[in-house]
């Protein structure tokens, strides 16, 4: 399979998709849009932009209803239920109660006074051999039986059951491999990757708003015969594709506390800086492209006075390892190098690790 990664986009302030394509250390791959054809165009995504639209969408989706009703002091050991085939081209609430309303219920309990739980799943039936079946809607009620005369029942009030979006809709759309949200906020920015599978994308439905992105990544076989992937991005506030940021850039490692590398050194003096004896003692890493045979003044000492009595020195080639302890009365020792790459390790200076400090409350 040929594969051919691709990134359309230029910046988007607020959002930063970042792909990176390196050919070598030395040969960056160039930041340019013309790297492979340009991609097709996004499918329509706006009923994601608004919550009103997102819950027309999935209306539309609805095909099956399944009902069921239970109870922990329920006489049989199964739950009364039904599964309906939805027709109606007109999909609403009207029309999703036709179907359910012509149903009367009926279930035996051994206790008057045990709740009775009431519920429906409103499906879809997806026929591209892609999409999965789940519940678009679902629908929660109940109630405790009342005494209607000649009969145990429910009254009114308890037979209704808000009809409530699925937490997550199901976006059909090609080739999707990779989807995530971008969010801002007054926190600044975050990203949510959300779940992708074959053929599409689940949203959740909670983050219809206009401070959100989505950003997808397609593979698509172009004609040519080469699949690359496109990542797009989609801004909920226009309800249109944007730009992405392309952000090339080299990795630098610097020191730390931890260690310090030198580069053809006349002298190593290392200061630790110290608070009631904690800090760390660095590992010294020097690098020397030539023979020094003058010397090279090696001293390590804490702000406290504490000074390196010995230094352990090791050629980082040959693994060769050489203890040469500070004369006594001395704070340092002076020695040649020859040209290679060193690890220097100070020994003598006694520190304290870091204080935790925890404090109680009276409960």
């Amino acid at each position: 399979m040929k594969i051919v990664k691709h990134i359309v986009g230029i910046v988007s302030t607020l959002t930063v998709a970042l792909s990176i394509a390196v050919a070598s250390a030395q040969t960056p791959v160039a930041a340019t849009t013309s790297m492979s054809p340009v991609p097709p165009p996004m499918q329509d995504l706006s009923m994601l932009t608004n919550h009103a639209s997102l819950v027309g969408y999935a209306f539309k989706q609805v095909a099956d209803v399944s009902m069921w009703v239970s109870s922990a002091a329920q006489a049989q050991n199964w739950e009364p239920s039904g599964y309906f085939t939805f027709t109606n081209q007109v999909k609403n609430e009207r029309t999703l109660n036709a179907v359910l309303s012509q149903y009367w219920w009926g279930i035996q309990t051994v206790d008057t006074n045990a709740y009775i739980n009431t519920g429906a799943s409103f499906m879809n039936n997806p026929t591209d051999g892609v999409s999965p079946t789940y519940s678009v809607f679902q629908a929660y009620g109940g109630g405790y039986p009342v005494n209607m005369g000649s009969y145990w029942g429910f009254p009114g009030s308890y037979l209704s059951m808000p009809i409530q979006l699925a937490p997550n809709i199901w976006i059909a759309l090609p080739g999707v491999v990779d989807a995530r949200l971008i969010i801002t906020d007054q926190w600044g920015e975050y990203g949510m990757q959300i779940s992708t599978q074959n053929g599409g994308f689940w949203f959740p439905s909670d983050y219809t708003a206009t401070n959100v992105v989505l950003v997808l990544t397609r593979n698509i076989l172009g004609t040519d015969g080469y699949w690359r992937n496109y990542t797009q991005g989609y801004s909920f506030a226009t309800g249109t594709e944007i730009l992405l940021t392309w952000v090339q850039f080299q990795m630098l490692l610097t020191d730390s506390q931890d260690f310090i590398t030198y580069s053809n050194p006349s002298g190593m003096d290392v200061s630790i800086f110290t608070s009631q004896s904690y800090g760390k003692v660095p590992l010294l890493m020097p690098t020397f492209v030539k023979d020094l045979t003058k010397g090279v003044k090696l001293s390590v000492h804490t702000t406290e006075g504490q000074y390196a009595t010995g230094f352990i020195i090791e050629n980082l080639l040959t693994g060769d390892k050489l203890t040469i302890p500070v004369p006594a009365g001395q704070t340092s020792i002076t020695r040649d190098f020859s040209a290679g790459d060193y690890s220097i390790i100070p020994l003598g200076i006694s520190l304290k690790a870091p204080s935790q400090y925890y404090y109680y409350g009276k409960g």
